[in-house]
């Protein structure tokens, strides 16, 4: 293999690996972004089971 052709493929290696780097990135920063909706979503369904054990204790001791 000669020179030229060696430092050719290194040098497409390279460029792909900060393409794959920069997908993964992005990738990840679309997640976060997609993902902070979410803990709202999931804190207000927390928050409806609690008043929903809460109200199933209080009309059990009222049937006390």
């Amino acid at each position: 293999m000669s020179t030229l052709t060696t430092e050719t493929t290194e040098s497409n290696a390279k460029k792909v690996r900060a393409c794959v780097l920069a997908l993964l990135l992005a990738m990840a920063g679309t997640v976060s972004v997609m993902s902070l909706p979410g803990c709202n979503t999931t804190k207000g369904m927390g928050e409806d089971v609690e008043a929903l054990g809460d109200s199933i204790s209080d009309e059990a001791e009222d049937a006390q």
